[in-house]
């Protein structure tokens, strides 16, 4: 088998990856007992307590899989635990086992080539961490531009939403999407969202987390998603409506990350 790890920060994107691998022809495994062997020890046999917490843990990848290829797409729950999920899955499945990492994250306000940076800084860290440890498998490489895979093994690589160039997130894909496959309520629903921003004062106070970084294509895709798919997340409307358009009717943003994917998984 040919593993890989796609790390994501959220399960909207774990979804629109996954919508991706669906087109390529990939399968999502839902049978605990059709997953490869090595891939089970990330499931686990009991109620995931999150330390005495009463809240549980739920982030198992999701698995995909095609021919001799398998994909675990990884939600971290946030950019702070993204590099640290993907250690601690490597541990796992022990890195000499992995093909490939491919690290997915949000560049938010900043240049993509922040966020890279802060990414690969990350990634030198856990290096450091298991080479104090005597970690098997340790180090693994540390990608050198932004979009490359990087040689070695596994290979590793970084893709910063939304085009490994600009300021934004997955939303602003998402978005671009919207307005081709439902660009009626793309457009109202935008509308609505601005509205609200320049009708209601600087310092409204249901206000202060939608005017908060980009919190504001957030919240029109969260919108959008609820009229697709009413009471459901953007996670859900992703993956089971017609948000994403066909590849080949796709705005170039959502291509480029198509062939980005495509060339990860060659």
């Amino acid at each position: 088998m040919r593993n890989f790890i796609f790390a994501t920060e959220g399960a909207h994107d774990v979804s629109f990856l996954g919508k991706l691998l669906v087109r390529r022809g990939f399968e999502k495994t839902t049978i605990f007992d059709k997953l490869p062997a090595e891939w089970k020890p990330l499931f686990p046999k009991k109620f995931p307590w999150n330390g005495n917490s009463i809240e549980r843990v739920a982030r198992f990848p999701e698995v995909f899989q095609k021919d001799d290829l398998v994909v675990g797409l990884l939600n971290s729950g946030g950019d702070s635990r993204l590099i640290s999920v993907v250690r601690n899955t490597l541990d796992i499945l022990i890195p000499g086992n992995v093909e490939r990492v491919v690290i997915f994250s949000d560049a938010d306000c900043e240049p993509a080539s922040k966020r890279f940076d802060n990414l690969t800084a990350a990634l030198k860290n856990i290096n450091d961490l298991a080479a104090v440890e005597k970690a098997p498998g340790y180090p693994i490489p540390v990608p050198s531009k932004i979009g490359i895979l990087e040689c070695g093994n596994p290979e590793v690589a970084i893709f910063v939403f939304p085009d490994n160039f600009n300021s934004g997130t997955l939303e602003d894909i998402l978005f671009e999407c919207s307005s081709i496959s439902h660009p009626d309520l793309s457009k109202m629903t935008s509308d609505f969202v601005a509205s609200l921003d320049s009708e209601l004062a600087g310092g409204h106070k249901s206000l202060i987390k939608m005017r908060q970084g980009s919190n504001n294509k957030k919240c029109i895709m969260g919108s959008i998603a609820n009229v697709l798919k009413p009471g459901s997340s953007l996670a859900v409307a992703v993956e089971q409506q017609k948000l994403i358009p066909e590849i080949k009717e796709s705005p170039q943003i959502v291509m480029d990350v198509d062939n980005f994917v495509k060339k990860c998984l060659l």
